[in-house]
């Protein structure tokens, strides 16, 4: 893992904002790179140039051809990635996936931090859930008691 990831501080706030905004601005242009290349006639005609490699181009055309076919190839699975990625940027996205599946939004995990769950708000780190929380206190009173004694 990088030295630097997952760390708390005062320009967290302001980093999570720029990736964001860059994964916004990577999805508009992942979805307005096919509309600004496809031709208007769907014809195998006028589809053949942009979807497949040409032979015997050189230079500038070469590359105009290679730009076309390897945008419009990389344009599906790169909405997908992009699209994953915005509702891990912004809190308004992950909710509206909840209120699209008619789940309802955790807050314990909004409340526990950035892993939710723990006790320490670092994750679950073993079971989840309330079993979990109640072996945490068990645990914790148990070290009390041999303390005093």
């Amino acid at each position: 893992m990088a030295p630097l990831a997952g760390r708390e501080g005062e320009g967290r706030t302001t980093a999570k904002a720029i990736t964001g905004a860059c994964n916004l601005s990577f999805l508009l242009l992942v979805i307005s790179g096919p509309f600004l290349w496809l031709p208007k006639q769907w014809t195998r005609q006028h589809l053949a140039p942009i979807t497949w490699f040409r032979r015997g181009l050189s230079g500038k055309a070469r590359d105009f051809n290679w730009h076309n076919v390897i945008g419009l190839w990389c344009a599906v699975p790169l909405f997908f990635v992009v699209l994953t990625a915005v509702p891990m940027s912004y809190t308004w996205a992950n909710d509206l996936i909840y209120r699209m599946t008619g789940s309802e939004i955790p807050t314990a995990a909004r409340a526990g931090g950035r892993g939710g769950g723990g006790p320490e708000g670092r994750g679950a780190g073993g079971p989840v859930g309330e079993a979990g929380e109640a072996r945490v206190d068990q645990a914790g009173r148990a070290a009390a008691q041999s303390q005093a004694t």
